[in-house]
């Protein structure tokens, strides 16, 4: 990167900042790398935590076929709709998330998915669970869009790459632990405890986001 245009050299060094931070010390690109790392560490948990749920069905579909005297076409839905509200769902986070900020759409959004779980652990009927797949979907969108939006926020250019690596490990890391810990689970100490194992995780993770995300988006 070089200096071209109205982006300057700031200080001293070899390279250029991009964005060019402003004076304010407020401003998330000139926060400290203390509230940087809780912020990035608590954004990297809903990033997680929120991706954990949708998939982890499929090893339990034995037992759910069971639970709701159905069958495997049934329970397969379970995973196809929370996963078909989850896409659609960022049609409503990513606007709230521009116009309010990422810490309301974290926090309602970690709420939505906290509700969902107790949902699917008490859940007695069929479409009693699958409306907590429904739920579910909807509160997990923000895990597929708004962690590179916090990225940008806090972090200059060339240091945009690490991070959203470190977003996209812990994503597609959740999508695949949450099939093996469930399927552990069900198979030993039933498949509703993977749900409450779900909310306990979901819980410090709101806790976290409450307690260490500041606003990054600036007015």
């Amino acid at each position: 990167m070089a200096d071209v245009g109205s982006h300057h050299f700031v200080k001293s060094g070899s390279g250029v900042l991009v964005p060019q931070p402003s004076a304010d010390p407020h401003d998330p690109l000139n926060w400290s790398p203390f509230w940087k790392a809780c912020c990035i560490t608590a954004s990297t948990s809903v990033t997680f935590t929120q991706g954990l749920g949708p998939l982890a069905l499929a090893p339990m579909f034995p037992d759910l076929i069971a639970a709701f005297e159905s069958d495997l076409a049934d329970v397969v839905k379970f995973t196809g709709v929370a996963i078909l509200v989850l896409g659609f769902s960022n049609f409503i986070w990513v606007p709230i998330s521009s116009s309010f900020g990422r810490r309301p759409v974290y926090i309602l959004s970690q709420l939505v998915c906290l509700a969902s779980s107790i949902w699917r652990a008490r859940a007695m009927t069929y479409g009693s669970f699958m409306g907590a797949c429904v739920l579910n979907g909807l509160g997990a969108g923000p895990a597929e869009t708004i962690q590179p939006a916090v990225i940008a926020d806090i972090f200059f250019l060339h240091d945009r790459g690490f991070w959203n690596t470190l977003y996209w490990v812990f994503y597609m890391g959740s999508l695949m632990v949450g099939p093996i810990i469930s399927g552990s689970m069900a198979l030993h100490v039933g498949w509703r405890n993977f749900w409450w194992l779900n909310t306990a995780i979901l819980a410090a993770s709101l806790l976290m986001t409450i307690f260490m995300f500041p606003e990054t988006k600036c007015e």
